[in-house]
């Protein structure tokens, strides 16, 4: 019987994943910074994001992600506020050694 199947990796977007991937070595290596990835919809912008989700989690960190919503244009930083709470959830599940040491970091910046 034949099938469709969807392919589960990205095609032609080499440049953008190494772009990420340098945004995200720059972050290791202590510099801050907020990625925005803009576009049509239906071009693979979530799944672009979602690409770094194993290096970050490789290297004990947090992935965190906020998308705007056409239909929620009134709330302000609606993307920001959500990212944070998927911050916030995940330091709820972790340990209280990890949640210390993160927050510790947080008020040293």
């Amino acid at each position: 019987m034949n099938r469709l199947t969807t392919p589960n990796g990205l095609y032609g977007r080499e440049r953008d994943t190494s772009a990420l991937l340098e945004s995200l070595e720059r972050l290791n290596s202590g510099h801050g910074e907020v990625l925005l990835v803009a576009g049509s919809s239906g071009v693979g912008k979530t799944t672009l994001v979602h690409e770094l989700q194993a290096p970050i989690r490789k290297k004990n960190g947090f992935f965190i992600s906020g998308k705007f919503d056409q239909y929620r244009q009134n709330v302000p930083y609606f993307a920001f506020r959500q990212a944070l709470l998927e911050l916030f959830r995940e330091l709820q599940v972790e340990g209280t050694t990890r949640s210390s040491r993160f927050k510790a970091e947080i008020w040293r910046r």
